[in-house]
């Protein structure tokens, strides 16, 4: 019953470690290391542990037929096991040589040899036998097949401790050490079930193996991915960051920081859909025009004349305090008000006139104004409201330039 425990322990045990590579969560990326094949190897694995874990029962009770085929199990799972870890150091280390080339041709020639003396067996015992107290014997096919699984998994672990050495600046080299430990430790124990066939010790040996792959190979890939992710989203937080700043330049006027043409096209796209869809709530667009930039410019130069938009623009904001200022154009701004700035824009409007109409006197910034009110049942689009508004800011622009007394018939009206 004990060489039984041993199978059995070592079954459930796999399982329970690693129950991570047998599910995988939907829509997630693949997070351990050549996951399919590994999967397959555990499989195999599995299979032996249950085949010698019921042999001990078996033999215990002297069920010959059952132990016959138990036995042949066993030695079938025992090959795909041999044949599937020499699998996954190739998958696993992605290294395209000679001795990876052999390795492969290799498991495949001892699979099938494996297979073929297993079916001889039946006619012939050559490779395990059972004499008339039913006692389990082993013949020559057997021990061929455990000394080739020797070479097999000294192979592997010196080529893993060669591979580890070539690749010394490698972050997954502990990963490596530990596969080749685990083929050494493969080694020495499969040495030893060849002297002792009646201990499980090729059960121990996978089961250690398998607990060192998880902790010190499949563990550490997943915090190497989990790493990788995480730079990752810095480098994508970092990318949006500056697409974001990008997109705030874009919608910034330089000069003035209030909001660009690029914005106003935007918004008004947003309030055109609206518009159409029918829902649109109450608002008012303000249309604003600078009085003699381009004198300004031309007698005092640009340097002047961005200063004289930049107090006309803080002149602006000094009385729509709740709204978005656009720069539509080198001298004109728009004003869409909505909520308080909406409910009091008649007020505002005198307000920024009486300014305005000051500063003609004082010799301050000179803005014309034109207000004009979204009407439901007329406007489709916010270029309706422009256009009003627009007529408007024009016929108080005459005013202003008859005020400050430079009204002529020829004039530039964006003077």
């Amino acid at each position: 019953m004990a060489y039984s425990m041993a199978g059995i322990i070592a079954f459930f045990v796999t399982i329970i470690v690693n129950i991570d590579v047998f599910m995988k969560p939907s829509g997630q990326k693949d997070l351990i290391p050549a996951r399919n094949i590994y999967r397959l190897f555990l499989l195999s694995t599995l299979l032996y542990y249950l085949t010698d874990g019921i042999w001990g029962i078996l033999n215990m009770n002297h069920l010959k037929i059952a132990l016959y085929i138990d036995t042949y199990v066993y030695f079938v799972a025992m090959g795909l096991t041999v044949f599937m870890w020499a699998r996954y150091i190739v998958e696993y280390l992605k290294e395209k040589n000679h001795f990876t080339n052999l390795l492969v041709i290799f498991s495949w020639m001892f699979l099938t040899a494996h297979l073929i003396l297993l079916v001889i067996n039946l006619i012939v015992p050559i490779f395990f036998h059972f004499d008339d107290a039913v006692a389990y014997q082993t013949d020559m096919g057997r021990n061929i097949s455990l000394i080739v699984q020797a070479f097999i998994f000294l192979g592997t672990a010196l080529y893993t401790f060669y591979f580890m050495i070539k690749n010394h600046e490698d972050e997954r080299k502990p990963r490596y050490l530990a596969i080749a430990l685990c083929s050494s430790a493969l080694t020495i124990l499969t040495i030893f079930q060849y002297f002792y066939p009646l201990q499980p010790l090729y059960s121990l040996a996978f089961l250690a193996g398998t607990c060192l792959l998880h902790t010190f190979v499949l563990e550490a890939g997943k915090k190497s991915y989990r790493r990788e992710l995480e730079s990752l989203i810095a480098a994508d937080k970092k990318h949006r960051e500056e697409l974001e700043y990008a997109q705030l330049l874009a919608m910034t006027d330089p000069l003035t920081g209030v909001k660009s043409k690029h914005a106003y096209i935007e918004i008004e796209t947003m309030f055109d859909a609206r518009i159409g869809y029918g829902n649109q709530r109450e608002f008012s667009l303000v249309v604003f025009d600078l009085n003699d930039l381009k004198t300004i410019n031309d007698t005092y130069g640009h340097d002047k004349g961005d200063e004289y938009i930049k107090s006309a623009v803080t002149i602006i904001k000094g009385i729509y305090k709740y709204s978005d200022i656009y720069r539509v154009g080198g001298d004109e701004f728009a004003v869409i008000l909505e909520g308080e700035d909406f409910t009091n824009r008649e007020v505002l409007i005198r307000k920024f006139n009486d300014i305005i109409d000051k500063n003609v006197v004082n010799g301050g910034p000179v803005i014309a104004a034109g207000m004009a009110d979204f009407l439901k049942y007329k406007d489709n689009s916010i270029t309706h409201l422009f256009i009003r508004a627009d007529r408007l800011m024009y016929e108080r622009k005459a005013e202003l330039k008859k005020a400050q007394g430079i009204d002529k018939p020829n004039s530039n009206p964006h003077d």
